[in-house]
């Protein structure tokens, strides 16, 4: 609105579709009629047919200014061509500096620096007192991204649905929109009253930012003085938006392309890093895999890892002990926490974690063959685990698990031969046993000395292979992993590998070295957690020719035969089984012979070195019914001499004449030892 001001007299200019004037006196609008009339306390005297209106104080009759129709009329063409001069020169200027302010943002490639630049130039073209950028985001929301001119934060802050307050309103309907009273004006909605009292707002212009047919937010200015905002101001501000909505566009796909550049970026590095990886990985593979073709063991795996780690290295049982390390003194005791609770974790993969009682990081890796576990790598470094950590010991762990396979195939290939050469033993036939006998000196196993067979069976092993719902090949499994228990139980405790299983029997060469009950004290554990299982064993005598191991094995099934069916619990040893010996043991000439030995040898050795008359003595106290007064009678001799006698019987042969089982195998070894003498005379 255009006024020129001269004492009592004013010019304004008022729009074709616009019938308010803006009075002089109090800066208020009022309405007016198009005609000569009075308005707030001035009349109103249009200057022609032009936009112009001439206010004068006071009230004046229209004849007067009907008079001077003419002169009006010139005056306000004189006005309309001045306005015009004006204008072009505005818009030129205008022009110019729209160009200037395009050439700025434009240049701009970030997208907050455009929307700070566009905020601070609208405010400048529209003389505002307060401008705002608003965005449209994911959750369709009407948030300001950029304001200048606030008073307060929460401005800044501001964010709306669509419909609500003005920009809310111009994003939903698409239409630019001006509010001259904010705080009154009924075209919008009022739920930013108190924001607009807190910044002093009195009028309001905002106008939709349109990329690609699509709102992408709201261009808006605010004023807390009285002057209005003019469809001049709205053009302008719709000029400004087509080029800020141009600027956000560039900004935005300049951001895209540089985030899509850095995406590149990021996956040339990651793939540079995986190339690395893999090459890290080829050659630590092929080291792992020289040491394994070299025919090395667990313990040049580990020092591998510790040279390429720079660190201790070992790998451990499945029970946490140490099997190989490096350094080879290598002592892990200290650690048993920390390799308990990390266990747990790396059932599946590697796991580090820092040292609780010294300086430096622990990683474990289990060690598989199939699904089997059988232990651990651990690496001890100074520094924490890195992506080489991951790569040396899953190389390391392969190796491992393919050492152990290697081993296994070995020690499978052993013990088969080893179980086949024990039942030549044990069932062959004489040339079998003589074959067996130099197969396992070849192999640097003799049994020229003395060995004892234990026989054994697992009572209920078919019901418990039931119940658990195996197959055919989980029972078998079963019962290798039982072969395996005893064998190592005797291989650890007695030195011996010739152990075999045929279904639910066992059956070991054993040195006899240890007493008969303590070797069956070991095996107690080959069965430990199986609840539900029993083994019973049978011992044989000790024998030291090979060749007699076939007899040995008929005394072993022979006392386990007792053990079972006569009440003697799961342990039976042939040399105890008194007279049973002779119903379930081979029946020969020499088992006889080595019975009269084992109970009244030492009588006989006695009796021919001094001729002391044990034997003798022996006899007359039996067939006495074990009465030493009666005895002493019937031989001869002073009771005292008979006592004597009697004493240093038991002494010599250990046994005891007091009980029955005892005098009962001295009558039975007398008779043997007596009947033999008769047939050699």
């Amino acid at each position: 609105m255009l006024r020129i001001a001269e004492g009592g007299v004013s010019v304004v200019r008022v729009g074709d579709a616009d019938t308010s004037l803006w009075t002089a006196m109090d800066n208020q609008p009022v309405r007016w009629g198009g005609q000569i009339e009075t308005v707030a306390g001035c009349t109103a005297i249009p200057l022609g047919p032009t936009p112009f209106v001439l206010l004068v104080s006071g009230v004046h009759t229209a004849t007067d200014t009907a008079d001077h129709a003419v002169a009006l009329a010139l005056a306000g063409g004189a006005l309309q061509t001045a306005e015009g001069s004006t204008q072009v020169k505005l818009l030129q200027g205008e022009l110019s500096s729209i160009h200037g302010v395009a050439s700025k943002i434009l240049a701009l490639r970030d997208l907050d620096q455009v929307l700070l630049s566009l905020a601070n130039e609208i405010l400048t073209i529209l003389d505002a007192d307060m401008a705002g950028v608003l965005l449209i985001d994911d959750n369709e929301d009407i948030t300001m991204r950029c304001c200048v001119g606030n008073l307060t934060t929460e401005t800044a802050r501001l964010s709306m649905a669509k419909g609500q307050g003005l920009a809310g309103r111009v994003a939903l309907t698409g239409q630019p929109q001006k509010v001259d009273l904010y705080l009154k004006n009924d075209t919008i909605t009022h739920d930013f009253d108190s924001l607009a009292r807190a910044e002093g707002t009195r009028r309001a212009l905002a106008a939709p930012l349109t990329a690609h047919g699509e709102i992408i937010g709201v261009l808006e200015v605010w004023r807390r003085r009285r002057g209005p905002f003019t469809d001049a101001d709205v053009e302008r501000l719709g000029a400004m938006t087509n080029l800020a909505a141009i600027a956000i566009e560039n900004a935005r796909l300049f951001d895209q392309n540089q985030e899509a550049l850095h995406r590149v970026a990021l996956a040339e590095r990651e793939l540079n890093h995986q190339v690395e990886k893999l090459q890290q990985a080829a050659e630590i593979h092929g080291l792992m895999s020289r040491i394994l073709l070299d025919g090395e063991g667990l313990v040049a795996i580990a020092r591998a890892v510790g040279k390429e780690l720079g660190a201790d290295a070992t790998f451990l049982s499945n029970e946490l002990s140490n099997l190989a390390g490096h350094p080879r003194d290598l002592n892990v005791a200290d650690l048993h926490s920390d390799l308990v609770r990390l266990t747990r974790k790396a059932q599946d993969g590697i796991a580090s974690t820092a040292l609780q009682n010294r300086p430096g990081w622990l990683s474990v890796a289990p060690v598989k063959v199939g699904a089997d576990s059988v232990g651990w790598l651990c690496s001890i470094a100074p520094e924490p685990p890195s992506a080489l950590t991951e790569i040396v010991l899953n190389g390391a762990v392969l190796v491992a698990a393919l050492w152990n396979l290697q081993a296994r195939a070995a020690e499978q290939s052993s013990s088969e031969t080893l179980d086949k050469t024990l039942w030549d033993l044990l069932d062959g036939t004489d040339e079998l046993r003589y074959a067996a006998s130099a197969r396992l000196l070849q192999m640097r196993v003799d049994l020229r000395k003395p060995h004892r067979v234990y026989v054994g069976r697992v009572q209920g092993l078919d019901e418990h292979v039931t119940d658990q719902g195996w197959d055919a090949a989980q029972g078998d499994q079963f019962r290798r992993s039982l072969h395996t228990r005893v064998r190592r139980i005797l291989e650890e405790n007695c030195k011996s590998e010739l152990v075999g299983m045929r279904a639910d029997v066992v059956a070991a060469i054993v040195p006899d070295t240890h007493p008969p009950q303590k070797v069956l004290d070991f095996l107690q554990g080959a069965l430990q957690g199986t609840t539900s299982l029993t083994l019973t064993w049978g011992v044989s005598s000790s024998r030291e020719d090979p060749t007699a191991l076939g007899i040995a094995h008929s005394e072993a099934r022979g006392a386990l035969h007792v053990a079972q069916r006569f009440g003697r619990g799961q342990t039976a040893i042939f040399d105890e089984l008194g007279l049973l010996r002779f119903l379930v043991g081979p029946s020969n000439d020499g088992d006889l012979r080595g019975f009269v030995d084992a109970i009244i040898g030492p009588l006989i050795v006695a009796d021919r070195a001094r001729n002391g008359g044990l034997l003798t003595t022996l006899r007359g106290y039996l067939e006495a019914n074990c009465s030493q007064a009666e005895a002493a009678q019937l031989l001869f001799i002073h009771h005292k001499t008979m006592r004597y006698r009697l004493e240093r019987i038991q002494q010599l042969s250990g046994l005891n004449l007091h009980l029955h089982d005892d005098r009962v195998r001295a009558d039975l070894a007398l008779r043997i030892h007596e009947l033999r003498n008769r047939r050699s005379e």
